[in-house]
């Protein structure tokens, strides 16, 4: 609800939206995750999609509903032009995260990086400097 953080949100409307996100995750990370995967190629390695991306998204229609339905301040004195501003930021924030996201890939498949060979994957040796230290045994 950090989206809605000036809006008098009571206990019942956190606890459902918290509980709709939460539902929303573990089924993004069941059925949605996979499904990415299997269609587009797309490995979300922490899950932050399923984690952060989608009950953000929930979040910010929630404080979009919750302003269009009739909510308003002094600054705007009606819910529409309030909801509007929550799509726009919304709008902002998935357009700034996709293009990030985009470019980071690209980046990420230039061939100026060493590639790994499949046996080097999940070793940290190649990329740190580690001592070797010799455990002294127990006589």
């Amino acid at each position: 609800m950090g989206s809605a953080a000036s809006m008098p949100v009571t206990p019942f409307g956190a606890i459902i939206i918290g509980a709709l996100a939460g539902v929303l995750s573990t089924c993004g990370y069941s059925y949605i995750k996979p499904a990415l995967s299997n269609a587009i190629n797309l490995h979300d390695t922490c899950g932050v999609h399923n984690l952060h991306g989608m009950p953000a998204i929930l979040g910010a229609l929630a404080s979009v509903i919750r302003c269009a339905a009739g909510y308003h301040t002094a600054d705007h004195a009606n819910g529409t032009a309030m909801a509007n501003f929550q799509l726009a930021g919304l709008a902002t924030t998935l357009g700034i995260s996709l293009v990030g996201g985009t470019i980071t890939g690209f980046m990420m498949n230039v061939p100026l990086w060493e590639q790994l060979e499949l046996e080097e994957y999940f070793e940290d040796g190649k990329y740190w400097e580690m001592e070797v230290y010799q455990v002294p045994q127990e006589e």
